[in-house]
């Protein structure tokens, strides 16, 4: 499975990350390759993680 980063915004917000910051008006939903889904309120901080989880996921099934 790949690795996702999705651009949440509004009501795509799920409501407990509206409720610990009611101003937040962007999530990005990262999704690894494992199906675990991550929360990051930047896109810099989103795209960190998806590379992270990428060499993760390389390093695990032997890539390299």
């Amino acid at each position: 499975m790949a690795i996702s980063v999705k651009k949440l915004s509004g009501d795509e917000i799920p409501e407990h990350l509206r409720a610990q910051d009611p101003t937040a008006d962007v999530v990005f939903q990262v999704e690894g390759a494992d199906g675990q889904i991550h929360y990051r309120h930047t896109d810099v901080a989103a795209a960190a993680l998806a590379v992270e989880l990428s060499e993760q996921e390389k390093h695990d099934s032997g890539g390299d």
